[in-house]
C-alpha cells in the first residue's frame, strides 16, 4: 500500500498538467469578461466605456468575436441603420401626451421608465407613480397606468405569464376583487372563493428572451472556446453530434425538474423546471445567472405534467422547428434550439413520464416489458 502512489504518479501528474492547462486557457479567455459582482461571465460592449488593457489573450478574443460577427452577419431589408452614423434611426409616431403637449406619449414613458429603473422602483411603485403623474397632468391624457400598458408603450413585453388553476378540476380561475373563483359548473368549488390551498399557480417564462440575455452576456464563450471543454463533456458525445449536425448556430439545453417545500403551514411546494446551455463550457454553464428558468409550478399538490409543460413544450417546438433570430451588438444570428436530455431524481422522473412509481412493474424507460419481483426488487 505504501508503494501505491508511485504506481499512479505519472497518470496523476498528467491529469494535474491537463487541469492546469485548462485553467490557464479559461483565465485567458474570460480575464476581461468577468463581473466582480457576479459569478457569471459577462461580455461587455458599451459605446461609452472601453476596457483598456495589455492582455494579449483578451485582445485576441475580442478580435475573434469581431471577426465572427463580420463573417456571419448578413444585412437584409429589415435593417434600419444610417450609413452615415451607424446608429439605429428612432421612429416615434405616438400621439402627444395630452392636447398641445410638446412631448409624445412614448417619449414620456421612456424617460419615466429610465428614471424608475435607475431608482430601483418595483412594480407597485411604478404603477402608483404613473397614476400620480396622470392625475397631475392635464386631463385627458394618454399616460398608461396599468403595468401591461406601461410595458407595451415602453417597448417591452412581460418575460413570464402567470396562470391560476383550480386544484380540483384544473380549470383556469377568474379573478374578482383580488380573489380567485372557479367557473367550472361540474367542479365542487364552482362559483366559490378559492383559498390559497385550493389554487395552483403556473408561471411560464419567455424562453427566447432569456436565451438572448444569456447569449449576449457570454457571447465570447460561444466562439473559439473549444479548449475549455473537457474531452468527456457533452459536446464530445454521439447524441450531441447527431442533433447539431446540420445546424450553424446550435443551442442545446439540458432540462432539469424537481420539487421543494415552500411553506410548511400550507404544505405548499414549488416545482421549478430549469435548463442549462450545453454550448457554454463548464463551470460557466452551471452559474446561477446562466441557468434558464423555464417554468414554475406552485401548489399544495404535485404537478399535472400536461398542464405544467404545455407552454414550455410549445415554445421548444417553435424554437426547434422554426429558427429564431438573436441580436448581439446589432448583429443578427439565427439559432436552432434543441433539447439534449432531461435530468431528475427517480420520484420526479416517474411523475414526469407518468408512471405509477419509479420501481413499478412497467417503469422501464427503454421497453414495455413487465418487471418481475425478485428479492424485493423489480427486475426487467
Amino acid at each position: 500500500m505504501l508503494n501505491s502512489p508511485g504506481i499512479y504518479s505519472n497518470r496523476v501528474l498528467q491529469q494535474k498538467l491537463n487541469r492546469e492547462k485548462q485553467k490557464i486557457n479559461y483565465q485567458h479567455v474570460i480575464s476581461n469578461d468577468s463581473d466582480s459582482d457576479s459569478n457569471s461571465i459577462i461580455h461587455r460592449h458599451d459605446d461609452n466605456e472601453y476596457d483598456l488593457t495589455d492582455n494579449k489573450a483578451s485582445i485576441a478574443m475580442h478580435h475573434l468575436t469581431d471577426k465572427f460577427l463580420e463573417e456571419n452577419y448578413v444585412t437584409d431589408n429589415y435593417d434600419s441603420i444610417d450609413s452615415g452614423t451607424g446608429n439605429l434611426i428612432p421612429h416615434d409616431y405616438s400621439p402627444p401626451l395630452y392636447e398641445y403637449a410638446t412631448i409624445t406619449t412614448n417619449e414620456a414613458v421612456n424617460r419615466l421608465m429610465q428614471f424608475f429603473i435607475k431608482s430601483s422602483f418595483d412594480k407597485n411603485k411604478v404603477i402608483n407613480m404613473m397614476r400620480l403623474i396622470k392625475y397631475i397632468l392635464p386631463s385627458p391624457n394618454k399616460l398608461p397606468t396599468t403595468f401591461r400598458q406601461i410595458l407595451r408603450t415602453y417597448g417591452k413585453t412581460p418575460s413570464s405569464i402567470e396562470k391560476f388553476y383550480c386544484n380540483n378540476c384544473f380549470t383556469l380561475t377568474t379573478r374578482k376583487n383580488g380573489q380567485q373563483y372557479c367557473n367550472n359548473t361540474s367542479c365542487r368549488f364552482r362559483n366559490s372563493q378559492l383559498s390559497k390551498k385550493e389554487v395552483t399557480e403556473v408561471v411560464i417564462v419567455n424562453i427566447r428572451e432569456k436565451l438572448q440575455s444569456i447569449i449576449k452576456r457570454n457571447f465570447s464563450l460561444f466562439t473559439g472556446s473549444e479548449k475549455l471543454f473537457p474531452s468527456f463533456d457533452i459536446p464530445s458525445g454521439e447524441r450531441y453530434g447527431i442533433i447539431t449536425k446540420e445546424t450553424l448556430h446550435p443551442i442545446t439545453l439540458v432540462i432539469h425538474a424537481d420539487g421543494a417545500p415552500l411553506i410548511r403551514s400550507t404544505k405548499s411546494a414549488v416545482w421549478p423546471c430549469f435548463s442549462a446551455i450545453v454550448e457554454l463550457p463548464p463551470p460557466v454553464r452551471e452559474y446561477q445567472t446562466n441557468i434558464l428558468t423555464l417554468g414554475l409550478w406552485v401548489s399544495t399538490i404535485k404537478p399535472n405534467v400536461n398542464l405544467f409543460l404545455e407552454g414550455i413544450i410549445e415554445q421548444f417546438l417553435d424554437l426547434s422547428n422554426h429558427d429564431t433570430s438573436i441580436f448581439v451588438h446589432e448583429h443578427e444570428f439565427r439559432i436552432n434550439v434543441k433539447a439534449q436530455y432531461f435530468v431528475s431524481d427517480l420520484p420526479a422522473k416517474s411523475l414526469f413520464i407518468k408512471t405509477i412509481n419509479y420501481n413499478g412493474y412497467f417503469a422501464c424507460t427503454n421497453c414495455i416489458t413487465e418487471g418481475v419481483l425478485y428479492n424485493k426488487q423489480i427486475i426487467y
